[in-house]
C-alpha cells in the first residue's frame, strides 16, 4: 500500500463540488430536510414575485460559515442546530440547509441536478413542474438567481426550499421552511432569503496553487473501520490488501477484497487529478479545499441525509483519496468470483476529532463514515 501525506497552507470545508461526482456531495449536503420517501410529490417553481404571506421584520442576525441571515427576535433556536429556528407559533420551522460551490455547472444545470437528486434518492416522486430560475439581487447587492422547490415529505410535512445561486461568487445557498402538510408556513421562505449577505473575502474564488511540504501529522490507516449506517466493516489491517464485509457481524458472509492505496494532502490531490476516468480537475479540488476555512460538516448522501450542524476542523493535509482495486467477490454461499472492474475512487477527509474517514464513493455517490475500531 502506498501511504503518503503532505501538508499545504490552505484548508477545505464540507464536501463541495468536484465535477459531477463531488457536486453530488455538495448537493446531497443541501438535502438536510430529509430523505425523500414513497408517495412524495415534488413541485419546482421559479419565484417571480417573492410575495410574503405575512409582513414581519427580521432583525436578529445569525452567521453560518460566510453568510449572515436574519430571523425574528422571538424565534426559538432549536437545540444543537446552529441554523434551525422555530417560528413563535411552534408550527413552522426554518433552516439554512447548506452552502456549496457552483463548480463547473451553470445555474440552470445545478438547479436541475438538485431536483434530479431529490427524484433519484426517493421512489415514485411526482414532479409537477419545473420553471427556470429568475434573476435576483441579494441584500448586499450581489447579482444571481433564485428558485424554489416545494414538496411534501412522508405524506406528513410540507417543505419549501429557496435555492440561491451566485455565479460571480461560485456559491450556492439553500434555505428551507417546514410545517405540517395541512398547514401553511407562517412566513414565506423568501423573507429569510432576502436578508442574506455574503462575506465577500471568504467566498472569493481562490485559484492559486499551494506548495506542499512534509507534515508532522501521522494517521495510521492499518486498522478496521466501521460504518454504522450500513453495518459494514472496512478491514485495512493488511498494508497491501483490504476486505470490505457487507455485514460486520458475519465475516463468513458476503465481502469483497483486493488491493488498495491511500493518499493524503497534496498527494491525494495529485491522485484525484490523475484518475481522469472520474473527470475531476485539480482546480475543482483546490476550490473545494479552500472552503475548509469556513469549517467542515460531515458529508451527506443516500446513506446519511443529515450532516448535523457541528463544524469540525480539518486541513489540507486531511484531504484523502482512497483507491480500491476490487479483485474478487465472496458471496454468501462461500463462492469466490474474480473481479476486474475499474478501480474505485473514494474522496473525503480524515476527521481527527472523530478518528473517522468521511468518504464519498465517486462511482456510486454512496457516502461512508468509517470510524476506527479498536
Amino acid at each position: 500500500m502506498r501511504y503518503k501525506k503532505r501538508i499545504g497552507t490552505s484548508t477545505w470545508v464540507a464536501a463541495g463540488v468536484l465535477a459531477l461526482a463531488i457536486v453530488g456531495l455538495a448537493v446531497f449536503m443541501m438535502l438536510r430536510a430529509g430523505k425523500p420517501a414513497q408517495n412524495r410529490s415534488v413541485e419546482v417553481i421559479g419565484s417571480e414575485t417573492g410575495v410574503l404571506l405575512q409582513e414581519e421584520k427580521l432583525t436578529r442576525e445569525c452567521t453560518y460559515g460566510c453568510i449572515t441571515f436574519k430571523v425574528g427576535e422571538d424565534w426559538i433556536k432549536v437545540e444543537d442546530k446552529e441554523t434551525t429556528f422555530l417560528y413563535p407559533d411552534g408550527q413552522s420551522q426554518y433552516q439554512i440547509l447548506g452552502t456549496s460551490e457552483l463548480g463547473r455547472y451553470t445555474p440552470e444545470e445545478f438547479f436541475t441536478e438538485l431536483v434530479t437528486l431529490y427524484m433519484n434518492e426517493g421512489a415514485e416522486i411526482d414532479v409537477k413542474g419545473l420553471k427556470p430560475l429568475t434573476s435576483y439581487v441579494t441584500a448586499d447587492g450581489i447579482e444571481g438567481y433564485v428558485g424554489r422547490i416545494t414538496f411534501t415529505k412522508e405524506n406528513t410535512y410540507h417543505v419549501e426550499i429557496d435555492v440561491l445561486i451566485l455565479p460571480d461568487k461560485d456559491y450556492v445557498v439553500t434555505i428551507a421552511g417546514l410545517c405540517d402538510k395541512d398547514r401553511t408556513l407562517a412566513l414565506d421562505v423568501r423573507v429569510i432569503t432576502d436578508t442574506i449577505t455574503i462575506n465577500k473575502e471568504t467566498v472569493a474564488v481562490k485559484k492559486a496553487m499551494v506548495e506542499g511540504g512534509e507534515s508532522s501529522k501521522e494517521v495510521n490507516v492499518n486498522s478496521c473501520f466501521y460504518d454504522k449506517h450500513t453495518n459494514s466493516l472496512l478491514d485495512l489491517t493488511d498494508s497491501e490488501n483490504f476486505k470490505t464485509y457487507l455485514d460486520a457481524d458475519n465475516k463468513d458472509g458476503q465481502y469483497v477484497g483486493g488491493t488498495y492505496e491511500v493518499y493524503m494532502g497534496d498527494d491525494a490531490v495529485d491522485k484525484v487529478e490523475a484518475m481522469t476516468f472520474y473527470g475531476l480537475t485539480r482546480e475543482e479540488v483546490e476550490l473545494t479545499i479552500n472552503r475548509a476555512e469556513e469549517g467542515y460538516t460531515l458529508t451527506t448522501g443516500l446513506s446519511y441525509p443529515d450532516s448535523g450542524d457541528k463544524l469540525y476542523s480539518v486541513g489540507r493535509d486531511d484531504f484523502c483519496a482512497m483507491v480500491f482495486n476490487i479483485e474478487y467477490v465472496h458471496d454468501i454461499s462461500g463462492n469466490i468470483t474474480e473481479n476486474k472492474k475499474q478501480p474505485v475512487l473514494y474522496v473525503g477527509f480524515y476527521v481527527e476529532e472523530l478518528d473517522m474517514f468521511d468518504m464519498l464513493n465517486c462511482m456510486s455517490f454512496s457516502t461512508y463514515r468509517w470510524e476506527r475500531q479498536e
